[in-house]
């Protein structure tokens, strides 16, 4: 995750590519895929099968991302 920027990233070890799972780099609330999706300061991450729940800090939310 990339607390500052408001997003959640992917990062190839391997290969050291990194992606954005999700948010586009602007602060907000919303429930959306990809980059519609808004964060206010991800905190911490952690994965369930193939679900990712982030803890939203500033939103007081715990949010799931679907992986597929």
């Amino acid at each position: 995750m990339d607390a500052g920027k408001h997003t959640i990233r992917k990062i190839v070890i391997s290969t050291g590519a990194v992606t954005t799972l999700a948010g586009s780099g602007s602060s907000g609330s919303t429930d959306a895929v990809g980059k519609a999706a808004r964060f206010n300061s991800p905190y911490a991450i952690t994965i369930e099968g193939s679900d990712l729940y982030v803890a939203d800090n500033s939103n007081h939310k715990i949010r799931k991302i679907v992986l597929r």
